[in-house]
């Protein structure tokens, strides 16, 4: 049995990275946006930075990555009733 494994080289700042590497990157990204704009949720007790920060996620890696959007989606839902629960605390 015989395996290929493909793995893609792109050139980013002059050197060599992997496909996986960057996929490394945008979750980190992503996971460190999230996080930010969790933060901020509880200073501000608005939900109102959340979304506008996973609306911008949406769209940047809508363009970029079908994975990454999925991604992204899942972490909406995941945090959804932590920030509801955040801004219902102050209504």
């Amino acid at each position: 049995m015989v395996t290929n494994i493909v793995v893609t080289v792109v050139l980013q700042k002059g050197k060599f990275v992997t496909m996986n590497e960057i996929k490394h990157e945008y979750v980190a990204e992503i996971q460190n946006a999230i996080w930010k704009a969790y933060k901020e949720v509880r200073e501000t007790k608005s939900a109102r930075g959340f979304n506008d920060t996973v609306q911008a996620l949406e769209n940047k890696y809508s363009e970029v990555s079908k994975p990454m959007c999925d991604f992204i989606s899942w972490l909406k839902c995941a945090w959804a009733p932590i920030i509801n629960e955040i801004v219902s605390e102050c209504q």
